[in-house]
């Protein structure tokens, strides 16, 4: 049997380059969809501040955890998540001035440079953004509106290396997101072209066929769905076409969805029973 290399791509491998976070205060509005995949987005300076550098190993630490087992129904197989979950970000703040205590703290200095701290936390909330860049110019950028600081940890100083501030926010469900957690965007590299399709063949089939998918900009491809589920295996015959095996699933409409790091492509199609 011949290796399985369909969606193997080096230029897609995310290796962290630089990245800032923002904190705003609770009820800040954050970008819309679109401002957000402007790749020159500036958040207003009166509304969101900047904690300043990382630690070299300081970068944003993203963790979704499903809490609870998830629902089993009668039949065998079928099961519904809990909707629960803990969603944490975690970074290590290298700069030590009054702005990333206040904003860690949840309070202010006084005129002397002096506060009280609750060992016990606060209850303040805020808003999150992160950006990350990769060295292959792709962008990722995540906005959270409601934060609350979980816990802060000041790391151990060693001499001749920045002491870090080790800060765990916990990422709250929000209704400017639909409840959801929080918004994510990725940005691909500038000049290079997102994919298209321009036909499926044959445009409906069942289980188990091998359908082409014919367009632009293919290559690359890391995935293809039928519906909402991963084709049972494809491969990146060339720029301009995909092939892909129909999965499992129910009859009728199963829109195809080319994944790719440039963005996604979609096109109709219909799954047979025979």
């Amino acid at each position: 049997m011949a290796p399985i290399t369909g969606g193997f791509n080096l230029d897609s491998v995310a290796i962290p380059m630089s990245g800032n976070l923002a904190v705003s205060d609770f009820g800040v509005t954050g970008p819309t969809p679109s401002e957000g995949a402007d790749p020159e987005l500036s958040l207003s300076p009166g509304e969101w501040r900047l904690p300043g550098l990382w630690k070299e190993d300081g970068a944003p630490d993203w963790t979704e955890e499903p809490d609870g087992d998830a629902i089993p129904l009668y039949q065998d197989g079928y099961s519904i998540p809990t909707g629960l979950a803990t969603v944490e970000v975690t970074l290590i703040l290298a700069q030590s001035d009054p702005l990333v205590h206040e904003i860690t703290r949840g309070k202010k200095f006084d005129e002397n440079g002096y506060m009280t701290v609750d060992g016990g936390g606060s209850s303040k909330r805020y808003g999150i953004f992160t950006e990350e860049i990769f060295k292959n110019g792709l962008i990722e950028r995540k906005w959270a509106p409601n934060c609350t600081v979980k816990t802060v940890k000041l790391q151990k100083g060693e001499k001749g290396s920045p002491r870090g501030i080790e800060v765990t926010w916990t990422v709250n469900r929000s209704a400017l997101l639909n409840n959801d957690h929080y918004g994510f965007w990725v940005i691909p590299p500038e000049g290079q072209p997102a994919p298209t399709i321009a036909s499926v063949n044959p445009a409906s089939a069942a289980a188990g066929a091998t359908v082409t998918i014919t367009g632009a900009n293919l290559s690359g491809t890391s995935q293809v769905r039928f519906g909402s589920t991963n084709a049972t295996g494809f491969d990146n015959v060339s720029p301009t076409q995909v092939t892909a095996v129909v999965p499992a699933g129910n009859t009728g409409s199963a829109q195809i969805t080319v994944v790719h790091p440039n963005g996604n492509a979609t096109v109709a199609f219909e799954r047979t029973g025979a």
